[in-house]
């Protein structure tokens, strides 16, 4: 017992130590005693958990966390500082300071103190499983000699740390005794991630310790062959299949043999003994065969000087020219050999019995297949077929893609079956149907190279090998991208996938372009965090320098690079890198909710609102009710969370928001000509499950303007009128007294809003007398003076010759396009244009057709323009549109009101009319 616990245990009562000075006690020993790993035991550990139990009682998380830094500022091996703050950020699951626990890991495992290891471990296990504490727990037990408790933790370290091989080789040694099938798939695990680490003398161990087990899986022998073919280990690759086929030469399995002989020598062609193995299956296979040993020496096995893959080949494509035997013509079809001599061959096709044909001419020209290929058995059983193809359509299948090498085109799946299966008119309505009923086999599917090829597999393909195929047939980074995010939603499915995409966004890191560095190291963080893994697939320097880079960009170059990722859960995790690593994140959070689709809406509002980031939210709301068209999806989403009450309004901006939406609603099939999502969302707020939290909200915020709601929805044109009606009553049964009133009391901004609205429905425009007529002056001199003068001038360069290089003949062509289609343009203008007149205008607000008179509040200065639209404005001479910026912020102001516009501050001090009886500009 240390000095400290003696005095602790003989102090007073009412004298027992605060919190603050047992923590300051524990900190005082170490650094006075310099305290190390090999000097602890797990009393110590015991005396830290009561500390933190009390820290908890007492919340006191921020004072033990200050405490402790600052007492590894000074003492950096402080074993108390560590173990508390990695204990706390093991709780609250903060990974940059989980680390401290792995130091002390480190330390305790450097100081041989195994117990200590295993104790605290074994805590860290019950909160969470990383492959460190796995790894040090397993460690410990195995010191300890707990060989027996050591298993469990073997095994859960091998799922979770399948790039160390040694762990699960060792965990598939533990139980191989107990459990064959579990120890197979551990070994076969080993296996792969050997293969892939070029660990060759682990993988032979392992590989024949499989042939003893498990000798006939030739798919997942193929499947080693297939990583190291990547890594173009084709002297390994043989030596491999040496070591079975050993094992088969002993069990004097000939058909094993000759395939494992083929597999050694397109691997090692100078092999002689499995060169001659080759000849002696051969033999033995075919050694009923009449033309056997003439086949082997026309193919050329036995002479040296012949390519041996090709004398392979033409034996095994001979061999099969046998009595019995069926072979393919292309002008005769199907037929079956009855007669073969050395001289000639003897074939009965359907249309041509008994037909004759030299050996060599037949060996060419015919194509041999064999009982069960799918033509052969329309030759010989073509009732069965046509049985088969009405009942078992997936086996039926699986005989057709086995006879062509085990996949097909759409194209010559459909020459195959049309007239014979399916009339060729009911072909596409009956693949569409039969199509995802094929799929469902697990044998059956989509070729990832091409999408209109259908393959058939040997097993069932797992998942993580679908996502390579996919991932490998990806176009492009943003395709690779996609395949990533979607192995990485099921990242336990997905393991050998992920270490297989993983060093490939490892390689991009590296690239010159800082958006791509980018996106693969949240990429890369996704898969860590997938994975709940301690040790991530990416360089903490890479990282670093990445964060670095990303800190001195802009919001407004970061929203756009935001704005440029497609996918959700990139997305999602992008905006939580900007957070941690961004001092304007709020800025980019502010620029994303003004995207669509509206997704990560929710999700932004809630951590600005954390962040208590009013000025944004407040700057979102106002820049949003100046566009709500351009933003229409954005402004319904913001409407539907306000009525949910997901999102709260500064006061007043409620009911603006509710009035902005009964005036959207009829511009709705003007902003979205095709399609229905929007009108959709709306219907959704009206008639949805939250109709009567739209009712609670206008009763709340808006009742005043209820009359206001009824007589907007009259143009609103995907209601019909029982819709209108049982709304309008709804609103009614709100405040009946503002129904009741003669006139409606509404701002005289509403009034002229309706003529803008007419213009919106019809697509309108509106101008003075003066702009109609100086529209109507320059369609006259295009169609009387331009037009005529340019049919001259291609009169004229017509008769120069040789049109091909006739330059002055092509520009009066160009020319004259641009004159007529300016003609048809002027002309739908004017169909579409009103002429406003004094009687249109109203003074009350600014409104179009109005002159306004400004202050600036801070120079004094007097500004006055007059509002009209497009076809009038000219900023010479005073005259704005409407729907410019400045426009925007003025209609619907009031006499007396202050609007701001780019930071100024403009007092409206006066309005009247800025178009005269006639009709012109004032």
């Amino acid at each position: 017992m240390s000095e400290t616990e003696t005095v602790q245990e003989t102090k007073p009562a009412g004298e027992a130590e605060t919190l603050e000075a047992r923590i300051q006690s524990q900190f005082n020993e170490e650094k006075w005693t310099r305290l190390s790993a090999k000097d602890v035991s797990i009393s110590r550990f015991k005396i830290l958990e009561q500390i933190l139990d009390e820290v908890k009682k007492q919340g006191k998380h921020d004072l033990l966390r200050s405490e402790s830094l600052n007492h590894l500022g000074e003492y950096e091996s402080s074993i108390a500082a560590h173990y508390f703050i990695g204990m706390m950020a093991l709780e609250k699951n903060i990974p940059d300071e989980i680390v401290h626990l792995k130091t002390l890991l480190d330390q305790f495992q450097e100081a041989s103190k195994w117990a200590v290891v295993d104790y605290l471990s074994e805590k860290m296990l019950a909160v969470t499983k990383t492959r460190t504490i796995l790894r040090a727990r397993a460690n410990a037990l195995e010191k300890l000699g707990k060989h027996k408790e050591a298993i469990p933790v073997l095994e859960q370290l091998a799922v979770l740390d399948r790039k160390n091989p040694d762990i699960a080789l060792k965990y598939a040694d533990a139980i191989i005794n107990e459990d064959l099938e579990k120890g197979l798939q551990f070994y076969k695990q080993a296996a792969e991630a050997f293969a892939r680490n070029l660990q060759f003398e682990k993988l032979k161990t392992t590989w024949n310790r499989l042939i003893e087990l498990l000798p006939d899986d030739f798919n997942f022998y193929k499947k080693i062959e297939r990583i190291l073919t990547g890594h173009r280990q084709r002297e390994m690759i043989a030596e491999l299949y040496v070591l079975l086929a050993n094992y088969f030469i002993k069990k004097e399995d000939h058909d094993k043999v000759m395939l494992l002989s083929k597999k050694i020598l397109e691997y090692n062609p100078n092999f002689a003994r499995f060169k001659n193995e080759l000849i002696r299956t051969y033999r033995e296979k075919y050694k009923s065969h009449s033309l056997l040993e003439d086949f082997i020496k026309y193919s050329g096995l036995t002479d040296t000087r012949k390519s041996l893959q090709s004398s392979i080949l033409n034996f095994e494509t001979n061999i099969v020219f046998d009595k019995g035997n069926y072979v393919f013509h292309r002008s005769w079809g199907v037929g079956k050999i009855t007669e073969l001599n050395t001289a000639e061959m003897v074939i009965d096709f359907k249309d041509k019995k008994a037909h004759k044909m030299d050996i060599q001419m037949a060996l060419k020209s015919l194509k041999p297949l064999r009982e069960e290929h799918f033509w052969v058995m329309q030759f010989e059983k073509p009732e069965e077929m046509t049985k088969l193809f009405k009942e078992d359509i997936t086996a039926f299948f699986k005989i057709l893609l086995q006879s062509f090498g085990g996949r097909l085109s759409l194209a010559d799946i459909k020459t195959e079956l049309t007239d014979k299966y399916v009339p060729l008119s009911q072909w596409s309505k009956w693949w569409s149907k039969i199509r995802p009923e094929l799929l469902k086999d697990a044998l059956i599917g989509n070729s990832a190279q091409k999408k209109d090829v259908i393959e058939l597999h040997d097993t069932p393909i797992t998942t993580s090998e679908s996502a390579i195929e996919q991932f490998q047939a990806a176009q492009g980074f943003e395709d690779r991208v996609q395949a990533f995010i979607d192995v990485l939603k099921a990242p336990e499915e997905n393991l050998e996938a992920i270490e297989f995409i993983a060093p490939h966004f490892r390689e991009t890191l590296k690239s010159l372009d800082p958006n791509t560095r980018l996106k693969s190291l949240w990429l890369l963080e996704m898969a860590t965090e997938a994975l709940a893994d301690d040790e991530p697939l990416f360089s903490k320097e890479q990282q670093a320098d990445i964060i670095q880079a990303f800190k001195t960009r802009t919001p407004a170059d970061l929203a756009e690079l935001y704005e440029e990722v497609k996918q959700t859960e990139l997305k999602r995790h992008a905006l939580k890198f900007a957070k941690r690593h961004h001092n304007e994140w709020r800025r980019i959070f502010l620029e994303m909710l003004f995207e669509t689709p509206v997704k990560l809406h929710k999700s932004i509002i809630s951590d600005l609102t954390a962040a208590n980031a009013t000025e944004e939210i407040s700057e979102f709301i106002n820049r949003l009710k100046k566009d709500v068209k351009t933003n229409a999806e954005v402004f319904l989403w913001t409407v539907k969370s306000v009525i949910a009450g997901q999102l709260e309004l500064p006061a007043g901006q409620t009911q603006e928001a509710l009035l902005g939406l009964f005036r959207m609603m009829k511009s709705i099939p003007k902003i979205e000509p095709k399609g229905s999502k929007l009108r959709n969302s709306v219907r959704d707020i009206f008639f949805g499950s939250g109709k009567d939290d739209l009712l609670n909200v206008i009763s709340r915020e808006a009742k005043d303007s209820v009359r206001r709601f009824s007589a907007l929805l009259k143009d609103v044109p995907f209601f019909n009128d029982g819709e209108k009606i049982q709304i309008v009553s709804q609103l009614r049964e709100l405040n009946p007294a503002a129904f009741a009133e003669q006139e409606d009391d509404h701002d005289q901004t509403e009034i002229q809003e309706s003529l803008a609205a007419r213009l919106e429905k019809s697509g309108g425009t509106v101008a003075s007398l003066d702009a109609i007529e100086a529209m109507r002056a320059k369609l006259d001199n295009l169609i009387n003076v331009e037009i005529p003068k340019n049919s001259e001038e291609i009169g004229v360069a017509q008769e120069k010759g040789d049109l091909r290089e006739n330059s002055e003949y092509k520009a009066a062509l160009e020319n004259q396009t641009i004159l007529q289609a300016t003609v048809t343009q002027l002309e739908a203008d004017l169909k579409a244009l009103q002429q406003i007149t004094a009687e249109d205008i109203d003074t009350n607000a600014v409104s179009i057709g109005t002159r306004v008179k400004l202050r600036d509040g801070a120079s004094g200065d007097i500004f006055v323009y007059s509002i009209l639209d497009q076809w009038d404005a000219d900023v010479d001479k005073g005259i704005i549109s409407y729907k410019s910026p400045l426009g925007k912020v003025l209609m619907g102001a009031r006499k007396g009101s202050t609007q701001t516009f780019n930071a100024q501050k403009l007092e409206i001090i006066g309005i009247e009319k800025a178009i005269d009886a006639a009709g012109r500009v004032v």
